[in-house]
């Protein structure tokens, strides 16, 4: 499988790179692993996915208009199809939108300070929080949240990252 992830960093990431450590190497390998983790996609196919780092601003813009809730969120996903329960075809040779991923900074910033965390662990489980989001992971009832975060958990393991549910922080 081939996955292209496209990182568009908003003048604020690009900022505060050396502070939040947020390399695109990093985001890319996070986001791949993340992608190949369930093993739902198929291993001949071509994907793109596109990751948005940008500012509260633009995050509470979208939140508004997609989820009607006019604040900043952490981490919003847009995906294209239900990998989890109804695959699509995959067209040969052809590279398929997964989805698009924004990431708020200034709300991450936030919310790590107040967690006692580091950023870069903050980040990390919110991207692959979101990449979950967009391969049909979900949390909106205790059920499908047994599913998805002790994946979130396995995952963050294999880049030396402690589980962020120890004290059950609220993600979008």
């Amino acid at each position: 499988m081939k996955i292209r992830i496209n990182i568009n960093k908003d003048i604020i990431w690009q900022k505060n790179e050396s502070l939040t450590k947020t390399s695109n190497e990093h985001i890319v390998n996070l986001a791949t692993f993340t992608c190949k983790y369930p093993n739902l996609l198929p291993e001949n196919a071509k994907f793109d996915l596109n990751i948005w780092l940008s500012s509260d601003d633009v995050s509470q813009k979208y939140n508004a208009q997609f989820r009607q809730q006019d604040k900043p969120t952490n981490v919003l996903s847009f995906w294209q199809e239900d990998w989890r329960f109804d695959p699509p075809a995959i067209p040969a040779n052809q590279y398929t939108v997964l989805g698009d991923i924004l990431l708020a900074y200034e709300t991450i910033v936030k919310e790590a300070e107040e967690q006692k965390k580091s950023i870069y662990d903050h980040f990390s489980h919110l991207l692959i929080h979101g990449t979950l989001h967009i391969l049909g992971f979900h949390h909106d009832s205790e059920e499908e949240a047994n599913i998805m975060e002790p994946m979130e958990v396995e995952i963050l393991k294999q880049y030396n990252i402690d589980d962020p549910y120890d004290d059950k922080e609220e993600v979008a």
